[in-house]
């Protein structure tokens, strides 16, 4: 499992797949996610970094690491559903947070699915609260 910061529109290209396959949102709200990131650039002085990981060249996972003061926000773990259950989510996950803990952070935060749950709790999150998430049906396909 490789993983690398996404440097290049190419390299959004393929952090997107794992967002695609694993998420199913709208076409239109995927290419919001391109658009936004695209736009930016890819600047190391960004508050944020994408990550992907890749498995005999084909990404598998992703990740996005908002860090902004001593707070890393870990966002958009995905992996395709093919390759789930193979460590691969903890693996992007633990990339983001030692690249959070690099730029100085000393807490981070995530949200969690029931399948996330696990995972974030064998790499020693605790629970603080819990929330209700809504969507519009015209974000998922």
């Amino acid at each position: 499992h490789k993983i690398y910061r996404v440097s290049n529109v190419d390299q959004l290209t393929r952090w997107m797949i794992p967002i695609r396959e694993s998420f199913g949102l709208s076409p239109e709200v995927l290419a919001a996610y391109f658009e936004l990131f695209q736009s930016q650039g890819f600047d190391e002085r960004l508050p944020w970094k994408l990550y992907v990981g890749e498995v005999a060249g084909e990404p598998v996972s992703s990740v996005r690491l908002f860090a902004t003061g001593q707070t890393a926000g870990i966002f958009n773990v995905a992996v395709i559903p093919s390759m789930r259950g193979k460590g691969y989510g903890s693996e992007i996950t633990r990339a983001a947070l030692s690249a959070g803990k690099r730029l100085g952070c000393k807490l981070s935060i995530l949200a969690a699915t029931d399948m996330g749950y696990p995972v974030y709790e064998r790499l020693g999150f605790k629970e603080c609260c819990a929330a209700e998430i809504y969507f519009s049906p015209e974000m998922v396909r």
